[in-house]
């Protein structure tokens, strides 16, 4: 199965860039700039091919990639004032070839005093040769190539073929058109997976899909086709009609009871049936733990607690560390307090079910919170308990981090999904909710991360996944369906478009500021400015993945 997630991973990542790239490059050539080489993956190379004036390279490392557009100063880029070099010339006398390497014969070898290579107003192209003291004028075909040694050499290109020759508006389409590709082909895909999945039917109480993972099946036995008519809850009957009602109703329980446990009523093949009782698994999302799966450990310790089901990867903190099975006996909760900008502490409480828990984390934003568990351990059947451990400080993610995420604080799962259809309206307006939902996501996440509203930072690079946390989602998204993974693809899509947007230099959105700055100004900015200032981005970049990804290698060892 690693084989198939692994290729997976290398054909979403693949796909996204040969996008992102062909964006930059069709517009490119489409404007007249000449791209010497449209390169997938970086690094090493794994082949090439020649097509037209283009190197086409696929490359070993799978992070990027880029389009290599001739630039303003490429033209004479490789020529130093004052240095030698030798030239050959045509049966005029213009020159054909630029030697570079003192090892080739030339016709001609000198000092260069001049060099006219740019054209930038359709001027000749001239080099200025000192030989044996005097100083010659040459010619230079337009056409005429460098030559680096005995197996390199590349044409001299025109200014009016590079990118800095372009009009501004040319390259701001060049620089945007990658992220809108990425654009493009998020809302391909929801529209593909809107229409292979349909739309749910909300007006039936017809269930669509069981999750075998979750109570609706495990504990109540539930299948696929049958109708949901009620909810039996203390003695008294919830009735239900659409799929509506289920939350309408399970809404009135909550109401009654944090972590209700309810009877089923539900008819297959035409015979009603009350299920055992139900209780649906409870996601406290703000701090990343679930009552999921805590019924397969029971609680064979003398001390009274709630057992732990899954623990989210996020929640792993430096030191002791829950994991499911453990049981947590204490729970301390220290709140923000915006206006002192800090955490205020408080004191540890007994806990003896998950009620104790979402009340007290169900109605903090912000907050610090320590938990007292007894860690469990299993060997030859026997299941032994350590003594009490106290975690590190947890931060649990704020309302408005949770929101920007479309995640709601405290969420309780039965594990069951109304029926689909397909709708051509439903299913094209529910692909551009779901486009226009993943800009948004994205963007007001990018919001909290860089500037929190009530100053409580509850996200910040730890946060942060590279290749190796993207590896994991792949997975999670490929074990959820053919729908989820596209849904899964288009967000990725589109979250790369809009991160390489940000005004960074080293991504398209630096380059797009300096086009604007030049824009403004009426003037091109200083290009050994951008490029040296591009190049330490370029380095800090590097080294931000670096972080990153050792802290996504340290999370899934942990785990």
């Amino acid at each position: 199965m690693i084989v198939v997630n692994f290729i997976a991973f290398i054909l979403v990542i693949g796909v996204i860039i040969l996008v992102h790239e062909l964006g930059h490059f069709i517009t490119a050539k489409k404007a007249g700039v000449k791209c010497s080489e449209f390169s997938i993956g970086m690094g090493p190379i794994i082949k090439q091919w020649q097509k037209d004036e283009t190197t086409i390279s696929l490359r070993w490392i799978p992070l990027g990639g880029y389009v290599q557009m001739v630039d303003g100063n490429e033209s004479d880029l490789y020529i130093d004032l004052d240095k030698e070099l030798g030239i050959n010339l045509d049966e005029s006398g213009n020159v054909k070839e630029i030697i570079l390497d003192n090892r080739i014969s030339a016709d001609v070898v000198g000092i260069c005093k001049r060099k006219e290579l740019k054209s930038i107003h359709g001027e000749d192209l001239e080099l200025d040769l000192e030989v044996d003291g005097v100083i010659n004028t040459y010619s230079v075909l337009s056409n005429a190539s460098y030559v680096f040694s005995k197996s390199e050499r590349m044409e001299l290109v025109p200014y009016e073929r590079s990118f800095d020759s372009k009009k501004i508006w040319q390259r701001l389409i060049i620089l945007f058109a990658g992220a809108l590709m990425n654009f493009i082909l998020g809302l391909v895909l929801c529209i593909i997976a809107s229409f292979w999945r349909g739309v749910p039917n909300y007006d039936s109480n017809v269930v669509g899909n069981v999750e075998e993972s979750y109570p609706a099946f495990k504990m109540a036995g539930l299948q696929k086709g049958d109708e949901i008519e009620g909810f039996i809850y203390n003695g008294k009957t919830y009735e239900i009609k659409t799929w509506n009602d289920i939350s309408n109703k399970l809404g009135q329980i909550y109401k009654e009871d944090s972590y209700p446990a309810f009877n089923i009523v539900y008819k297959r093949n035409g015979e009603v049936n009350t299920s055992s009782l139900v209780r649906p698994y409870v996601y406290i999302y703000n701090t990343g733990i679930t009552s999921a799966n805590a019924e397969n450990y029971e609680n064979k310790s003398s001390v009274e607690g709630v057992v732990v089901g899954k623990v989210a990867i996020e929640y792993d903190s430096d030191g002791d560390k829950i994991h499911e099975g453990d049981i947590i006996t204490e729970i301390r909760v220290d709140k923000w307090d915006a206006n002192k900008k800090n955490y205020v502490e408080s004191s540890f409480e007994a806990v003896s079910n998950w009620n104790d828990i979402v009340d007290k984390l169900s109605s903090v934003d912000a907050a610090q919170v320590y938990f007292k568990f007894l860690s469990r351990s299993e060997e030859n059947g026997v299941v032994t308990y350590s003594d009490v451990k106290t975690t590190k400080s947890i931060t649990t993610y704020s309302e408005e981090v949770l929101r920007a995420q479309n995640v709601v604080k405290v969420q309780y799962l039965l594990g069951i999904e109304p029926a689909y259809h397909i709708d051509f309206k439903g299913c094209l307006s529910n692909a551009l909710a779901e486009c226009g939902s993943y800009f948004s996501l994205v963007v007001r996440t990018l919001k909290v991360l860089i500037a929190p509203s009530n100053g409580a930072r509850t996200i910040g690079l730890n946060n942060m996944s590279s290749v190796v946390g993207i590896f994991g989602m792949v997975k999670n998204a490929l074990s959820a369906g053919p729908q989820a993974f596209l849904f899964f693809v288009a967000m990725l899509s589109i979250n790369i478009g809009i991160m390489n947007l940000l005004p960074i230099p080293a991504l398209d959105g630096g380059r797009i500021v300096f086009v604007l700055y030049e824009a403004i100004t009426r003037r091109k900015p200083n290009k050994k400015f951008e490029t040296y200032l591009t190049l330490i981005v370029y380095v800090l970049l590097i080294i931000l993945f670096i972080y990153i990804t050792s802290n996504d290698i340290r999370r899934l060892i942990g785990r």
